[in-house]
């Protein structure tokens, strides 16, 4: 943001703006949700929506949420992106209401939200819109949400979920403040201003590079970093496979989604000594191998790696509701191991390595040296992106354990769509809520032409892991093993819907790129 309290505008991050520049290479760099409702109390009496009851709650919100007002514009010279307030801004443009031919099916609703995703969001308006969607059957209806990735990550989506739901079935109609836009800048303006950033820059190089040099053990943390980029590098050299879940892009969309209880999730994570996000890596990778062997390929042989965003806020920094504040973990699927408990250790094996590394804090760097040319940098970073490094983007994104409720009625799923980056074909993104783990697979309809199957046997992946650490915990206590846990209870089966206590994040744990907004 601007050091002047008075700007009219607000600078992207070299994060933010690279979700433009990989847009405008091909990819559509919205995130979003598919999130289904009960009626409830918006129901009306020719069982239709309230959409004006809807549009009422989001317009309620918006002074909360000053990113929604704003659209792009360009700086002079530089041709940078800031975002200014929209003076037309008409909430109708971004709440949207269509209907299902009754009854309206999931299948037919998964395929409205890949025809709306396989499209950009236009420029020339705020970044994002919501789809409410009626005549879904058993008196249900549902709002497809998009947002740019460049106005923010998971973490942020979450808070913004907070903030547009209630926790009670009661209808709020609340006082709507008048909407009155900042000025649009200046071109002399914009000019000294992006001056003043630039000295700006210079000085915060400086004093990062002091600190470095202050900072406990400064030559093991340079060597640590070093080693990072090494790894990053090798990982470039070293592209993955040309497997049925990865390509080039396309336009064409295709979703999918599932659930599982986070209470059997948590309990192999605790039968095991690792974290959900081990057990969610694990899980898919046994998915993607299953998914090999049915196309016909060498799990062995092929060389296949997720991207894990890590939330890099620190505990005691205030979560907004835009921006992005992440930075990934590279994670090579163990593939070639054939049990689930194999692939669990493996898994856990790496993740400890980069929470005691600083592949984290490199990749931040990164995206930190971009802030001083991001017009050469970007650009080399989103070609990067696509040239081999990852196959799969795996986020998790941890909600809230209870019910959340949109002007009386209640959500009941939210699936999360993250992005397909170049080079990948399939995303998937997780979102925890109200006990449960919803699976949200967006795939690049013309790379991954098997979703429905791919989708099972992920869900199959998860049930044989849990069958497995079951299995062996009653080994151990049958046997009367040192390390049995005999507190470990595994929850049957893995479809029950139960449980309601919330995943608990630790430093640098995988957390983010998408969420609902």
């Amino acid at each position: 943001m601007s050091d002047n309290q008075e700007a009219a505008w607000d600078r992207l991050t070299a994060q933010d703006h690279s979700f433009l520049v990989v847009e405008d290479q091909g990819s559509v760099a919205s995130v979003g949700a598919v999130q289904v409702f009960t009626a409830g109390k918006l129901q009306k009496k020719d069982g239709g929506i309230d959409i004006a009851a809807i549009r009422h709650a989001v317009l309620e919100k918006l002074p909360l949420i000053p990113r929604y007002r704003q659209k792009l514009a360009w700086t002079p010279v530089d041709g940078l992106p800031v975002w200014v307030d929209d003076p037309d801004f008409d909430v109708a443009n971004h709440v949207r209401h269509v209907s299902l031919p009754r009854p309206g099916t999931e299948a037919e609703l998964m395929a409205m939200a890949e025809q709306i995703f396989a499209e950009p969001l236009p420029r020339a308006r705020p970044l994002w819109d919501m789809v409410v969607v009626e005549g879904l059957d058993g008196g249900r209806y549902a709002m497809i949400n998009r947002v740019h990735h460049s106005m923010m990550d998971g973490t942020a989506g979450s808070q913004l979920a907070n903030l547009l739901f209630s926790l009670d079935e009661e209808q709020n109609f609340g006082e709507i403040a008048p909407w009155a836009p900042r000025p649009q800048p200046t071109t002399w303006e914009m000019l000294t201003d992006m001056a003043r950033h630039r000295v700006r820059l210079a000085r915060q190089l400086v004093e990062s590079s002091v600190n470095l040099l202050t900072a406990p053990d400064p030559i093991g943390r340079a060597t640590s970093l070093a080693h990072s980029l090494v790894d990053m590098a090798h990982y470039s050299a070293n592209p993955v496979s040309d497997t049925p879940l990865t390509g080039d892009q396309a336009p064409g969309r295709a979703f999918r989604g599932f659930e599982l209880p986070l209470a059997d999730v948590k309990a192999m994570s605790k039968a095991t000594g690792t974290t959900i996000n081990d057990v969610v890596l694990a899980g898919v990778s046994g998915g993607v191998r299953e998914h090999f062997l049915a196309h016909g390929l060498d799990p062995a042989e092929t060389t296949f790696r997720f991207s894990t965003p890590v939330n890099v806020r620190s505990r005691d920094e205030k979560v907004e509701v835009d921006g992005n504040r992440v930075s990934s973990w590279i994670v090579p699927a163990p593939l070639g191991c054939a049990g689930g408990r194999a692939r669990l250790e493996a898994i856990g094996t790496k993740t400890t390595q980069l929470k005691q590394s600083d592949e984290a804090a490199t990749m931040e760097l990164v995206l930190g040296a971009a802030e001083y040319a991001p017009h050469l940098l970007l650009p080399l970073g989103a070609r990067a992106a696509g040239s081999g490094a990852i196959s799969m983007i795996v986020t998790n994104v941890p909600g809230p354990q209870f019910p959340l409720f949109m002007q009386g009625s209640r959500l009941e799923s939210l699936y999360c769509m993250g992005p397909v980056l170049p080079g990948t074909g399939v995303c998937l993104a997780l979102f925890s809520y109200d006990g449960k783990i919803c699976f949200g697979f967006n795939a690049n309809a013309a790379v991954v032409r098997d979703l429905e199957g791919f989708v099972a046997r992920v869900k199959a992946s998860f049930l044989s892991l849990q069958r497995e650490i079951e299995a062996h915990v009653a080994a151990e206590e049958e046997s009367g093993a040192p390390n049995q846990r005999t507190d470990v209870v595994l929850p049957r089966p893995v479809e029950r819907a139960n449980g309601t206590a919330a995943p608990q994040e630790t430093d640098r744990e995988p957390a983010a790129l998408v969420a609902g907004s």
